[in-house]
């Protein structure tokens, strides 16, 4: 199986470098040289590999140094996650890879597939680490050898990591839609995209469930269940745990969750923050610990739940992360009471809500990229938000999922959790009078192209034009052939006109942003 590399960038340095990897946390016992420090983390002895001890050697370079991770007496090693520590005063890091003595344990059918990880625009410390797909099945490495080998060249690092949440690459946005459940109580599930131990960092940690979970797919399309583990460590959203999960994580890498902000108002028209813009004069009115997480994170998507004082029948609530103390991005809207019919419009004709489930998919072989028109609350798929669309729901309600993305139910359930109910009326009530007329397709092949964030206008033209028309029941996705190149990113906006004139015309947030894989 081959491997893939993604170099990920912050200003002009490489902020990771990913191949395939499963994940190390937890500390172990420091290895000191004379100018190095190996830390090797408590998950490299995943799914009971042993090992006697570890010690780093080091051989000059003609440009540097080589320092190589030695393993004495393991025995069933699936994995290796470690941080070695340097002197940045004196050094910086080039690359950091596996030698490939892990992937050969199983001679006999051939080298199991690795997943790796190296992080190294961080001064001071590399973090490294590789893990054998599907480990729970390896028999792992027995014996001694270099597993790994880190390069080392004179200087200080002259670039680190940029600190803001949307570089120009940034296509795995830090928040995705949280399910509000329009009660007294409000809650939500987790989501952050790198995070697949769900323990509020993005770290190596995050590497073992990629690897136990790696070649999962949804049968039923390209977007699972709000609740499903594998949607978790489907980073990408594109529908299957592959290599394309190991960018959200070496994207993150170190981020951590600082708390969720629950905002509520009686004016959503005028205070959601449609354009990504913080809206100071709308404060939080709570704030939740990442402590009171609930569920199992092993098993499920985990979730938060929260009271808000005195919740208004006629206020809207939605939530946003903070990371390492920025504000991340809004989620979805919750009500408790009915809305349809107030007379207050909407500050735009098309939906406002980010919603990444359209299923986009690109095939090489048939040079076809397809999505699925989505509009949360179009229950009977005929372009508007109305009171028809209560119908679908009054006909199938209670109907339990999970639905396939092509089933018609997956239309009607605008929670997206797999089951049909009061929720779903929900999203008739807070897009209520908005329109799509369309949908266009977009391809760039620069990252600079990509919207910054999900409301951000679009900076190029479409590629092509998906009117509304035809049978609106119709369950098959929408196909546009066309032979993109090696790296191309592709996204999906709703839109609505606002004139005769073609040219005039509103856009709704993006959907999930995918690239197509380098080779």
């Amino acid at each position: 199986m081959g491997r893939l590399r993604v170099w990920i960038w912050a200003s002009a340095a490489a902020v990771a470098c990913a191949c395939l990897l499963a994940g190390c946390g937890g500390q172990g016992g420091a290895q000191q040289g004379a100018a190095f420090s190996l830390t090797v983390l408590k998950e490299s002895m995943l799914a009971g590999g042993q090992a006697t001890g570890f010690r780093l050697t080091e051989a000059p370079t003609t440009t540097g140094m080589a320092v190589n991770v030695y393993v004495q007496g393991a025995e069933g090693l699936k994995a290796l996650c470690y941080e070695l520590r340097y002197d940045a005063s004196r050094w910086h890091p080039v690359s950091a890879a596996q030698t490939g003595l892990l992937g050969q344990a199983d001679k006999a059918s051939g080298p199991p597939a690795v997943a790796e990880l190296a992080v190294l625009d961080k001064p001071g410390v590399v973090y490294h680490g590789q893990v054998l797909i599907h480990p729970q099945d390896q028999a792992g490495f027995t014996g001694d050898g270099v597993l790994a080998r880190v390069t080392f060249e004179p200087g200080a690092l002259r670039t680190a990591r940029n600190p803001s949440m949307w570089s120009p690459v940034q296509v795995f946005y830090g928040s995705t839609v949280y399910i509000l459940r329009p009660t007294g109580e409000i809650s939500w599930g987790y989501s952050f995209p790198g995070d697949y131990n769900q323990d509020g960092i993005v770290s190596l940690s995050d590497m073992v469930p990629l690897a136990v979970r790696f070649g999962a797919r949804n049968p039923g399309g390209k977007a699972w269940l709000e609740h499903a583990i594998d949607g978790v460590v489907n980073g990408d959203m594109n529908g299957e745990v592959n290599l394309g999960d190991l960018a959200p994580l070496g994207q993150n890498f170190g981020r951590r969750l600082t708390e969720f902000r629950i905002y509520g108002t009686e004016h959503y028209e005028l205070d959601y923050p449609n354009a990504d813009d913080s809206k100071p004069d709308v404060k939080p009115v709570v704030r939740v610990s990442p402590s009171t997480m609930q569920g199992n994170p092993v098993t499920e998507r985990t979730y938060f739940r929260a009271i808000v004082p005195q919740v208004s029948l006629t206020a809207f609530y939605w939530v946003r992360p903070v990371i390492d103390g920025a504000v991340g991005l809004p989620s979805g809207v919750a009500s408790r009471g009915a809305f349809i019919g107030q007379s207050w419009e909407p500050a735009s004709p098309v939906p406002q809500f980010y919603d990444p489930h359209y299923g986009l998919a690109y095939d090489p072989v048939a040079k076809e990229v397809s999505f699925y028109p989505t509009f949360r609350g179009d229950t009977d798929r005929n372009g508007g938000v109305n009171y028809g669309d209560l119908t679908p729901i009054g006909v199938n309600l209670y109907a339990q999922g999970p639905f396939p993305r092509d089933s018609r139910l997956w239309d009607i359930d605008a929670s997206r959790d797999g089951r049909i109910d009061d929720l779903d009326i929900a999203y008739i009530s807070l897009n209520f009078g908005a329109r799509v007329g369309g949908y266009h397709l977009y391809a760039a092949t620069s990252g600079a192209d990509v919207p910054e964030h999900p409301w951000a206008q679009s900076k190029i033209a479409p590629l092509a034009d998906f009117e509304l028309t035809g049978d609106p029941f119709a369950p098959e996705p929408w196909v546009y052939t066309y032979d993109a190149a090696p790296g191309t990113y592709f996204w999906v906006r709703p839109y609505c006109w606002l004139s005769s004139d073609p040219t005039q015309y509103d856009e709704s947030p993006i959907s999930e942003v995918i690239q197509v894989p380098a080779s």
